[in-house]
């Protein structure tokens, strides 16, 4: 999308280094790549977030699309992509994205791995116990 809004095209890349590479260089076929507008940085689009920002791109988080809007539209990467970039460019819906690399991110990662271990552990344990309590 240029800065007046018109749309410059659409294209579909594969969640790859290569796929992110290839995105990269369609970007700035168009021209200046000013910023990027990305939903869920923190989980399904960490992977580009990271690419785009090694590649010092800004990349802005954008909220989902409007529920009401997207029910007149239905689904489609395509509308949402158009959507991410209007986000974008109007800067509405939009955050900067967290940085998802560092201590914090790590701390993140072990907190979240710790809670699932004692998790699987309690269900292990439980399952244990009733098998012994059932056992004939």
């Amino acid at each position: 999308m240029d800065l007046d809004g018109a749309l410059l095209g659409t294209e579909s890349f594969s969640t790859t280094r290569a796929g992110y590479r290839a995105m990269l260089r369609w970007f700035q076929s168009h021209g200046e790549l000013l910023r990027v507008g990305v939903e869920s940085t923190g989980s399904y689009g960490a992977g580009i977030t990271r690419h785009l920002a090694l590649s010092g791109v800004p990349v802005l988080e954008v909220t989902g699309p409007d529920p009401a809007s997207r029910r007149a539209k239905g689904k489609d990467d395509a509308l949402d992509a158009v959507a991410a970039a209007e986000a974008a460019r109007t800067r509405h819906r939009v955050q900067v994205a967290k940085d998802r690399s560092g201590a914090v991110e790590a701390l993140r990662v072990l907190r979240t791995t710790r809670k699932t271990a004692i998790k699987c552990r309690r269900a292990t344990l439980q399952q244990l116990h009733n098998t012994i309590v059932a056992a004939p």
